[in-house]
């Protein structure tokens, strides 16, 4: 991966991070003079693109000007962001619902590319086949944003460099329970499957017959991420007198302003091949785990049709709890006076005897006064 920029310590970490990923870097100026760029697979340009873009996937962030990634109006400090695309391949995982924007570019989704994360003035985020080359374009500078800052970051890199650098989502399985088992496949040619367990231990399959297109893994017993990588067959032994063609090598010159972690990460395993499958195993199902609320103004928008004109809008039901809660304070005092019978008893004879002395007092008092 080539970074062509001033300098961006976040993407620089996100990517020297990426397994089979070694990061170069290269400034602006520095670019137009860099030899071997075509060997690169991806071309990440920061704030920055060339007259003529290279025929490689590409990565932008904050295209400058107008060019084959998009037309850019301008620079916006005010603007909306719409609802992402929760299905989208690079947001997998992705969580934006704190994400904040300062300023962006407003550019015009080009025909080619699909929107990602929406905008009021312009898609934030889009993604698509450029001239057959996957590419993805950031309408603003991440460093204008919390996003660096979030989880989602180095989530939603990794997304990206999956899509722009042929990994797609096929490579990433769902989720098993513990002891199920997964028939990886594998090509006719190779030795067999290697499979790192979450614990680190190491487990190596071979094909339990010549040609065969799949290997079953069945020690799922660990919760964690494992890690499969096809065994791919030795290369043929060179002919004698043969000499072997040196393999080139890119020759751009690191950032000088790249961070340590920046450093080329190692590559895969020698004699695998360099698309790893990852599949984890877990207790819970993807339905079960999902505890993302849901859409309140989907939920809204449900009462907001007006009924057609002569048809009756339906009334909602009455609730009857409260007959229930009279009947049950009835069913208490009931209770109550069962239990009090005798202390009720005196009660009633002392209200009779005090309304009876009462009437005798008012009849002495109408027989005195006569």
């Amino acid at each position: 991966v080539l970074l062509v920029g001033p300098g961006n310590v976040y993407i620089q970490n996100a990517f020297a991070f990426l397994p089979n990923v070694e990061l170069y870097g290269a400034t602006a100026e520095q670019y137009a003079a860099t030899t071997g760029k075509e060997l690169f697979d991806l071309i990440v340009f920061d704030g920055f693109l060339p007259q003529e873009l290279p025929r490689k996937p590409i990565l932008a962030f904050a295209p400058p000007q107008t060019s084959a990634l998009g037309v850019v109006n301008g620079t916006l400090n005010s603007f909306g962001m719409g609802q992402p695309a929760a299905d989208d391949p690079l947001l997998r995982g992705v969580d934006l619902t704190r994400l904040h924007i300062a300023k962006t570019q407003s550019i015009d989704l080009p025909e080619w590319a699909r929107p990602v994360i929406p905008g009021s003035d312009g898609p934030l985020l889009y993604a698509g086949l450029l001239e057959a080359q996957p590419t993805v374009v950031f309408a603003f500078d991440i460093r204008q944003s919390d996003l660096p800052l979030q989880v989602a970051w180095p989530i939603m890199i990794s997304n990206i460099a999956g899509e722009l650098l042929g990994v797609g989502p096929q490579q990433v399985l769902d989720p098993l329970s513990p002891s199920s088992p997964l028939e990886i496949p594998i090509p006719p040619d190779s030795l067999g499957v290697r499979v790192t367990l979450p614990d680190g231990t190491v487990e190596q399959l071979t094909p339990g017959a010549t040609g065969a297109s799949s290997v079953t893994f069945v020690t799922t017993r660990q919760l964690g991420i494992y890690r499969a990588e096809v065994i791919a067959a030795p290369a043929p032994s060179l002919a004698p007198g043969a000499t072997p063609t040196p393999t080139p090598s890119p020759t751009a010159s690191p950032n000088p302003s790249a961070s340590p972690g920046a450093s080329p990460s190692p590559g895969a395993i020698p004699g695998t091949q360099d698309a790893p499958l990852l599949f984890a195993v877990d207790l819970f199902s993807a339905e079960e785990s999902n505890i993302r609320p849901g859409d309140g103004a989907r939920i809204t928008s449900l009462g907001a049709d007006v009924p057609d004109e002569g048809v009756e809008a339906g009334t909602a039901r009455d609730e009857f709890w409260p007959l229930l809660v009279a009947l049950a304070l009835l069913f208490l005092l009931i209770e109550w006076l069962v239990y009090e019978r005798d202390g009720a008893r005196r009660i009633l004879n002392g209200i009779r005897r005090g309304n009876l002395f009462a009437a005798r007092r008012a009849a002495g008092r109408r027989g005195s006064s006569g």
